[in-house]
Parts: C-alpha cells; sequence; structure tokens
C-alpha cells in the first residue's frame, strides 16, 4: 500500500528491521528462475556481462565447450584437474557456479553416464560475440525514412566546396603572411638606413 497509510509505529518496526544487503550480479542471477535466465541469454551482451563476471576457471571451462555441440562426460570435465588438490575445490566451485547461472546444464548420455555442456542460448550468443554475426540488439525494427539523407553526387559536391573553401583560406593566408613579412623587413631596412644617415651626418660634423 501507499507509505503514508502506515501508522507511525508500524514505521517504527519497520525501521529497526532494516537490512541493508549487498550482493553482486552472479549472485542476485542465481536466485532466478530457470525461464529468465533462459530470456536473459537470448541477447549477446548479456551473456558477455555474465561471462565477464564469472571466475577466471569458469570462463576457461566456458572456451572449452563453446564450440562442442554435444555435451561432455562427468568423467571427461573431471579429468581437467588432479583431485585431492586444492586446485580440485576450484574445479568444483566453477562447476558449481555455471550451473548454478545456467550456463551449463547437466543432461544424461548414453548408457547411464552424466554429461554436461553450456546451455543453447549461452553458447550461440557467445559464438556471436567472437565470430561475428547475429541481429543488432540495440536498435529493435525500422526507424522510418532520413528526412536529411544524402547521397552520393550531394557528398561529393559537398566535398569538393569544402576543399575550395579551406584552398582558398590558406592561399589568402600564405598571401597575408608573405605581405606581413614584407613590410616587416622594409620598416627594418628603413630604420637602418636611417640610423646609417645620422651616424654618417654625426661623423662629417
Amino acid at each position: 500500500g501507499y507509505p503514508g497509510t502506515l501508522k507511525k509505529n508500524d514505521w517504527a518496526i519497520l525501521k529497526m528491521n532494516e537490512k541493508v544487503v549487498s550482493i553482486d550480479l552472479l549472485t542476485y542471477l542465481q536466485d532466478l528462475p530457470a525461464a529468465v535466465l533462459s530470456s536473459l541469454y537470448q541477447h549477446s551482451a548479456s551473456c558477455l556481462a555474465v561471462f565477464s563476471e564469472l571466475p577466471e576457471l569458469a570462463q576457461q571451462y566456458v572456451m572449452r565447450m563453446l564450440f562442442l555441440e554435444q555435451p561432455l562426460p562427468l568423467s571427461v570435465v573431471g579429468s581437467w584437474v588432479q583431485h585431492g588438490t586444492e586446485n580440485h575445490k576450484l574445479h568444483q566451485e566453477a562447476l558449481s557456479k555455471l550451473q548454478n547461472l545456467r550456463v551449463c546444464e547437466t543432461v544424461p548420455l548414453v548408457g547411464g553416464q552424466q554429461g554436461v555442456g553450456l546451455s543453447p542460448a549461452f553458447r550461440t550468443n557467445i559464438r556471436v560475440l567472437i565470430c561475428g554475426g547475429g541481429t543488432p540488439w540495440a536498435l529493435v525494427g525500422h526507424t522510418g525514412e532520413d528526412k536529411h539523407a544524402r547521397d552520393v553526387s550531394f557528398l561529393s559536391t559537398y566535398a569538393d566546396k569544402q576543399w575550395e573553401v579551406r584552398v582558398q583560406c590558406s592561399c589568402r593566408y600564405l598571401y597575408r603572411q608573405r605581405a606581413f613579412n614584407a613590410t616587416k623587413y622594409w620598416c627594418c631596412f628603413s630604420m637602418a638606413s636611417h640610423d646609417k644617415a645620422n651616424e654618417e651626418g654625426k661623423l662629417a660634423n
């Protein structure tokens, strides 16, 4: 309801029970329903955001399975690290993170084994990021005709005019610079001649 409908005592109780919880992106996404994550992974930008926040080992596992069309047996994935070491703990954490985010899916294989592979939507859109292709996600639909559209002929004529303007400006600048230099030299010459004449007059006297 509207906050103004709460009584003063109610607000006091809410204030006492208030807790500020700070969570990162992946922790928040792990609590979302599978349908929401599946919809989120339909866009390359969303997949990139999730991938960039994954632990380094989890990112390596994504790249290993990115171009595999079939799931890998868990026994093969388990052989990527030695058991009974600290690395095995990191391995389990990376797989758990990928599965909780629905980036990886566990599926049954022939013979009763369990396999793991990337979710189809996530795999497809990460491939698009790396290899290119796909459809733009930022602009959806046609925005209509451009009222200020310009063809090649117009752009060529405009470029020629702008070039002529710049050439003329450069010529004027050079002309003024030369005129300024000539005036400066003439003034210096006149002053030198005047000083020389004064010196000769003094010597004659």
